[in-house]
């Protein structure tokens, strides 16, 4: 296990083209870029730079390996684009209408499209070839925020919930999108992550769970509300952060399919 505590807490990680690179987003607004190094065969990780240009609160992360882009959200209702390998200022900013609080951003690993989940309910979808930043291709209304969110095939999501309930939507059939709902945590759900069929989730419980029909496991604790997982690429190492300020990492989790 190895760890580093910052003294903002941290929302969002997501792994950029490796395994040994992934980016932050923390709650001061900002996003990180670190690097696994080792020193005497044990992991160390390295900050390599940082992005400024929201202006309150960040909550998801979404990063794109094809064209090395990192894309994030947060408080203040906008979502920035940034080159990982570029200048420090965002490529693009989308300023969604009535524009509220986002809360989870992901996408197809072939770029063609990302989605958005807000606090006024609704998952909205959008196409980064199109020049305006506020028209979507897609948007779709719910009873409950979805507070996460992880397209995990061509037209299919992964949805996490304020209630602490897991659904997945089709975005073929946007007219009825929920199914198999399931409820996983005690608090919102504002991690999600799916994986050749392995579901891993992080909620306000503290918790960090893997998951299979209705029973769940705890792969480990935190301190406060979880706000990323991640599965280390081509490993079974579970990562996460959270407000207590801790990314946490374990090795060789026992992963359930879903």
């Amino acid at each position: 296990m190895c760890a580093v505590h910052k003294p903002c807490g941290v929302a969002s990680v997501a792994w950029i083209t490796d395994n040994h690179t992934f980016a932050v987003a923390c709650d001061d607004a900002k996003v990180y870029i670190y690097s696994i190094d080792r020193d005497d065969s044990f992991p160390v990780l390295n900050l390599q730079r940082s992005f400024v240009e929201h202006s309150d609160v960040l909550t998801s992360l979404y990063v794109q390996p094809i064209n090395k882009l990192a894309i994030s959200a947060g408080f203040d209702g906008h979502i920035c684009v940034w080159n990982v390998g570029g200048e420090t200022h965002p490529v693009k900013v989308y300023s969604p209408s009535g524009s509220s609080i986002v809360w989870g951003l992901d996408g197809r690993i072939d770029a063609s499209w990302f989605a958005s989940a807000h606090q006024d309910k609704s998952v909205r979808l959008w196409d980064p070839r199109e020049s305006s930043n506020t028209k979507t291709q897609l948007q779709m209304e719910f009873d409950c925020p979805c507070t996460s969110l992880c397209c995990f095939s061509e037209n299919e999501i992964a949805c996490g919930f304020e209630n602490g309930s897991v659904a997945l939507l089709d975005t073929r059939n946007p007219s009825k999108p929920v199914n198999n709902s399931t409820m996983v945590h005690s608090g919102a759900i504002h991690s999600i992550q799916v994986e050749s069929n392995v579901v891993i989730t992080g909620g306000d419980d503290g918790a960090v769970k893997t998951m299979k029909g209705s029973s769940s496991n705890v792969v480990h604790r935190h301190q406060d509300y979880v706000r990323c997982v991640s599965r280390r690429p081509n490993t079974s190492d579970v990562y996460s952060g959270g407000w207590d300020g801790a990314i946490i990492s374990t090795c060789d989790v026992d992963l359930i399919k879903y």
